[in-house]
Order: structure tokens, then sequence, then C-alpha cells
């Protein structure tokens, strides 16, 4: 048992270059470390660095702009050569282009710099520079001229409802060509007016308006008569007071029953109101062929 313990023990030598092993390991490893402390590479010389770096970036020396060179432009007219020139990168320069193409416009200075990619540094570096021409004045078409009316002459003079022509219509106050044409087409399809009244059932005629001219209308008996008895279905529907079917009621009646003698045989016929039998009336002739 002794003599196995004795094995496995190292003498002085032993343990002592054991010792000088590890110790010359532990300086090796560190070496590296110390070694450019102790022996500094020689420096670069600085021509060459700049060189690769233009290189490696692709960025010709040519195309580096010193403030020197800078001048004015305007960022609505400038080309993406010369926004490249103001030493804007290409890219940017391109953003701007398209922006202007979609209809873009730099109005002041501080819209420049909201352009997408556009350095601070580089607005701060040209916006003294920055020269934005006035928008010119926005141009209309020329309009007509229209020919010089006079002021519109008010007669106090009476017109007859029946027999007044559209302008004469015109000269009353607040007749206008809208009004008066309307009036005119409306006493036509009746065939008259059978009452001063009547023209302010005129389409779209104020009543405030038609009480001013109340006072200086004439009245004068209708000009075209309803011929009942000889009048077609078509005829008598283009009489404002009747419809489609009361028309054609008429006809039908009068093929029955013979020809109308009078407002009884009207009356007799219920497809038409009394009210709409009152404003007939006036208008009504029972001639009779021969």
């Amino acid at each position: 048992m002794m003599k196995k313990i004795a094995f496995l023990s190292f003498s002085r030598r032993e343990r002592y270059g054991s010792s000088l092993l590890i110790c010359s390991f532990l300086l090796l490893c560190a070496l590296p470390e110390f070694l450019p402390l102790l022996f500094p590479p020689a420096p670069l010389p600085t021509d060459l660095f700049v060189e690769q770096k233009l290189v490696h970036f692709n960025l010709p020396d040519s195309g580096r702009q010193e403030v020197d060179t800078l001048f004015f432009f305007d960022p609505n007219e400038a080309d993406v050569p010369t926004l490249i020139l103001l030493g804007i990168p290409e890219k940017t320069a391109e953003t701007i282009e398209r922006y202007r193409q979609k209809g873009g416009k730099f109005r002041k200075k501080e819209d420049f710099s909201k352009i997408y990619s556009l350095a601070e540094a580089d607005y701060l570096r040209l916006e003294p520079f920055i020269r934005i021409a006035a928008a010119p004045p926005p141009s209309y078409p020329d309009k007509e001229r229209v020919a010089y009316q006079p002021a519109k002459t008010i007669s106090t003079t009476p017109i007859d409802i029946n027999s007044a022509t559209q302008e004469e219509w015109q000269t009353l106050r607040g007749i206008g060509p809208g009004f008066a044409g309307r009036i005119v087409k409306f006493r036509d399809k009746l065939g008259g007016f059978s009452s001063v009244a009547q023209v302010g059932e005129t389409f779209g005629l104020p009543d405030s308006v038609f009480r001013k001219i109340e006072p200086q209308l004439l009245h004068s008996p209708v000009y075209r008569f309803l011929q009942v008895n000889t009048a077609t279905e078509e005829e008598l529907a283009a009489h404002p007071y009747l419809s489609d079917r009361q028309a054609r009621t008429l006809v039908l009646f009068r093929n029955n029953h013979g020809p109308f003698a009078g407002q009884e045989d009207f009356a007799r016929i219920r497809a038409i109101p009394d009210s709409t039998l009152q404003k007939l009336i006036p208008y009504i002739s029972y001639e009779t062929p021969e």
C-alpha cells in the first residue's frame, strides 16, 4: 500500500518543471493582448484611406460639394442632376422629382424640409439658397360681355288680360320674361282668361306678385270655346281643366246619349266634380254639327 502512494507522488525536480511549463503556457496565451502595446502598428497613409473609402461607398470625389459651391435654386424647377450637384443624395433627388410630377408644390422654404429622406443637415445647409418663385395669379376664362340692358320701365297703364302680348305683361311690376311666358301659355291653353282672378292660377306665379298687378288688369271675354259636341278626345284632354280620363268619359257619354244639350247633361257625369264644372262653364259651347 505504501509503495503505490509513493509511486503517485512527484519529485522536487518534476514539480519545478511542471510549474515552469504552466507559467510558459499562460505567458504565451496573454502575449497577443500585450503585443500591440509593445509594438504599435505604423499608421496608414491618409490619402490611401480616403481613396479606399470613396471606392467602397461608390461616391466619386467630383460629387462631393463644398459650401462655397452652393448656388440659389428653386425646388419647384430644379431637376435631379441639379439637386445632386447641390449635394442632395440621388435617391432623395428622385423623391423630390416624383413629388413634383404628382402635382406637389413647394410654397415656402419650410415645405422643402418635409421631403421624406432629406436630412436635416442638408436642409439647414441649403435653406439660405432656396428661392421659390411667386405663384402666378389664377387665370379665368374671359366672360362673355353682356350687352347693356337699360333698367326695366314699370308701366302703370292697364292691360287686357286676353289680348296683351308677352312684352306688355313684362311691363308690370314683378313680371319678368319667365312669368310673362307662363301667363301667355296658360291663357292660350284655356282659350282666354274668363276672369282677372284666373291669372293668379298661373303656375309658379306668387300671390304677392299677382296682388300687385291685379289693379292693372282689364277683363275681356274668352276668345276660344270648348266644342263639347264635336271635339275629339285629344282636344278635350288638352284643356287645362280636363284630365285624360274625364275627356274619355265625355266622349263615351256623348256617343251613348247623344249631343250635350246644356249644363244639366254635364251634371249627370259623375267623373266631373261640380268645382271643375263651374270652371268649365265659361268655355263650353253646345253647338251641334249640322
